[in-house]
């Protein structure tokens, strides 16, 4: 339901339909993002007007919400990295970058 629900909130879609044509590699049917889309309705996430659906506000909060938690869990772990370990991880990187050159030239 939260990857419809994202795509909904950033205007790439605004059915069922349109989810199930954005995600088809998910497995779900249509009737099972709908449901999903229903649920949303319900817990005030979202709004529909027949097959359409729109992010309500409290909806909006929500998403930026787990927009700022997302942020946050996300650098929590690198923070705790010594340099020496970032600089390993740069190299590592370094590559990873180095050898998908060579794969795609």
């Amino acid at each position: 339901a939260w990857e419809a629900f994202a795509l909904i909130g950033a205007g790439q879609a605004t059915s069922a339909a349109d989810v199930y044509a954005k995600l088809p590699f998910r497995g779900y049917s249509e009737e099972e993002y709908a449901s999903s889309l229903q649920m949303l309705v319900q817990r005030g996430w979202l709004a529909n007007a027949g097959d359409n659906f729109a992010v309500t506000p409290a909806g909006e909060q929500v998403r930026a919400q787990v927009e700022e938690h997302t942020d946050a869990y996300f650098y929590a772990p690198w923070s705790t990295l010594s340099d020496a370990e970032m600089d390993e991880v740069r190299q590592l990187l370094e590559n990873l970058h180095a050898r998908a050159q060579v794969l795609t030239t």
